[in-house]
């Protein structure tokens, strides 16, 4: 058995049914090739300059910050993800501009009370829902608190790329683009993703699926360095937004919720879990454990046939790495899949074989 940390692309997701993108409800939104181009466009609306001052979370991937020519400072962020709130009523000053917040996993902050304090203090409030698209709070969705959100559209759903950006402040405009046509290099990167997804669906659910490690890292860097620049914009292809259209929000839901409760109640119980409970609205993107020696396990993990992820231990700004618990997190963090494509079977399967590996 073999158990990946991203869903797959079947056929149906890519028909052209004609049908409207509904990702958001009905908020108008704007699409881009990633979440962090998303992001860069819309701080450009916030008219952030070389002097101000933007407020991160310490815990991040340095790909959020490079390409910005304003000031950063990091606040610190707890074991359990969570924003300490303390740190950044402390840290902003004349110069800050905006705080971002990060939903990790598609776990909300406690977006109330930070929004709060961004109120007070005059400054504006950016929600990094890269992993929370389908996330919500007390019935509202993650992105729509803020004075703007952005998301990470691929990372949730198998649309190989995809970003996009809400903006909810009536003062802030929306970005004007000029349609642009997808370039070649990024087009068969595009259409080589598919092909491979697809491929991985048919062989999934034949039980065919087999480890292949080293491309998986060279897709990676590939993709990095082929997005590197923060600026780019094209149109989305028609695939990407056909998959976009036909993707069934509830269902994904459904079966995230389903999977990430089943891995919490068999795994055993001394693994450290971040997230103890799954709160009412949020689909999980992830099973975030702290463990000890987390790479050599994850080795361990991998050559069983299970793909996790690490977030973000050589991808950390290195200001960031001054804050406490920041590396801690780094180290420490596996991230176990739960994606809507796994069933039973899987989720029993893998709990068993990590169970073996950490008692």
């Amino acid at each position: 058995m073999y158990v990946t940390n991203k869903a797959f692309i079947s056929e149906e997701l890519l028909l052209d049914k004609e049908k409207k993108i509904r990702l958001f409800g009905r908020k108008k939104f704007l699409l881009y090739p990633l979440g962090r181009n998303a992001l860069y466009y819309g701080l450009k609306q916030l008219n952030i300059s070389k002097g101000d001052t933007v407020l991160l979370p310490s815990f991040l991937c340095r790909t959020i910050v490079e390409g910005f020519d304003y000031n950063v400072k990091f606040y610190n962020v707890k074991r359990d993800f969570s924003a300490d709130q303390v740190d950044i009523e402390k840290k902003i000053d004349e110069n800050t501009k905006a705080v971002m917040i990060i939903h990790y996993q598609g776990f909300p902050q406690n977006i109330k009370e930070i929004s709060k304090i961004c109120k007070e203090c005059d400054v504006f409030l950016i929600e990094d829902c890269a992993r929370a698209l389908f996330s919500k709070y007390r019935g509202k969705r993650l992105g729509f608190f803020g004075d703007i959100g952005f998301y990470s559209i691929r990372k949730v759903i198998p649309s190989v790329i995809g970003g996009a950006l809400v903006i909810n402040n009536k003062n802030i405009d929306s970005p004007s683009h000029k349609s642009v046509k997808i370039s070649r290099r990024h087009e068969e990167f595009v259409n080589d993703r598919i092909e491979k997804f697809k491929k991985n669906y048919y062989n999934f659910k034949r039980d065919a699926l087999k480890r292949d490690r080293e491309n998986w890292i060279k897709d990676k860097w590939v993709e990095r360095e082929l997005f590197k620049n923060t600026s780019i914009y094209f149109d989305l292809p028609k695939p990407i937004k056909n998959i976009m259209a036909n993707v069934n929000e509830k269902q994904i839901i459904k079966k995230r919720v389903e999977n990430f409760k089943l891995l919490s109640e068999i795994l055993d119980k001394h693994i450290e879990r971040i997230f103890d409970e799954l709160p009412k609205g949020i689909c999980p993107i992830n099973f975030p454990i702290l463990i000890d020696n987390r790479n050599k396990i994850r080795n361990l993990v991998w050559d069983k046939g299970i793909e996790t992820l690490i977030h973000w231990d050589s991808l950390m700004p290195e200001k960031a790495k001054k804050n406490p618990n920041t590396m801690y997190l780094a180290k420490h963090e596996l991230s176990l899949p739960v994606h809507h494509d796994l069933e039973e079977e899987h989720i029993r399967w893998m709990s068993s074989e990590i169970n073996k590996i950490l008692r």
